[in-house]
């Protein structure tokens, strides 16, 4: 059982726990360098959040993982349904919470970072060049 789900699963897992654990690295490493000063460099070059991206990866991968058992389960096919749909939960609520961090709609996280780096032009053409999550390869 498993079929695709479980290789696809494990990829997009392993692709968002080691961008995660790459970003964490790069910005610990770069803030002991450069102490005062924001991150812009490495996977924080194509993204302001990389480890969000990460995360958001690994949660969903981890949902992969776990098709075929909502497939299996009794009830049918609404029980099927309902169990897929339930398991969304995860990756949608983790994409709300981080893209409104990353926004800046709830949390002072964005206010915390103006307040920092905001007289900043590099921080500033920083905001304004690359994406709040979702890298743009084109």
């Amino acid at each position: 059982a498993g079929g695709w789900s479980l290789p696809l699963g494990w990829l997009v897992f392993s692709i968002g726990f080691l961008i995660e654990t790459i970003a964490d690295g790069q910005k610990w490493f770069f803030k002991r360098a450069h102490p005062g000063k924001f991150c812009g460099i490495g996977l924080w070059s194509i993204s302001q959040h990389p480890n969000f991206l990460g995360n958001l990866l690994l949660w969903s991968g981890i949902y992969i993982l776990n098709i075929p058992g909502a497939l299996i389960g009794g009830g049918g096919w609404c029980g099927s349904c309902f169990r897929l749909l339930a398991g969304l939960v995860s990756p949608v609520f983790l994409w709300n919470l981080f893209n409104g961090q990353a926004q800046g709609t709830f949390m002072n996280s964005v206010q915390l970072a103006a307040t920092k780096y905001g007289n900043d032009p590099a921080y500033k053409a920083y905001l304004r060049d690359v994406p709040a999550i979702l890298p743009k390869f084109w």
